[in-house]
């Protein structure tokens, strides 16, 4: 049996996935604070393989590409309300301003914040 299978098979314990149940209920709630790796190790006395491969193996999803998801969707859920600017949006999605938002969301989406959210919502809709 090689290594990958046997730590799949013992993150798959009711520990391990109560484990990771926890850490995506602190993601999920972190807002624009996103916890490192680093602090999720020593918060769940986990290895950083165990941690990000257990992560993964039960959300389909990389710690790092789920955390990117959560932005990118609550960023889009601030960019509903057009009063307020990209800089606002970025304080509470944990960005240092409207610049690195935007690079976020370009690369995310293709497009500007500006651009998704005049091709999303009209003034009327909201």
């Amino acid at each position: 049996m090689n290594k990958t299978s046997t730590s799949k098979r013992r993150f798959a314990s009711a520990n391990a996935k109560y484990k990771a149940s926890e850490i995506k209920l602190l993601l999920d709630n972190s807002a624009g604070n996103v916890p490192t790796l680093l602090f999720l190790e020593k918060e769940f006395n986990l290895g950083k393989n165990y941690l990000q491969n257990g992560f993964q193996e039960l959300y389909g999803l990389t710690i790092g590409n789920y955390t990117k998801e959560l932005r990118l969707k609550r960023i889009k859920s601030f960019l509903k309300d057009y009063t307020l600017t990209l800089d606002s949006i970025a304080l509470e999605t944990g960005y240092n301003g409207g610049e690195a938002l935007c690079r976020f969301f370009k690369m995310m989406e293709g497009v500007s914040p500006g651009v998704w959210r005049r091709n999303n919502f009209e003034i009327a809709d909201i």
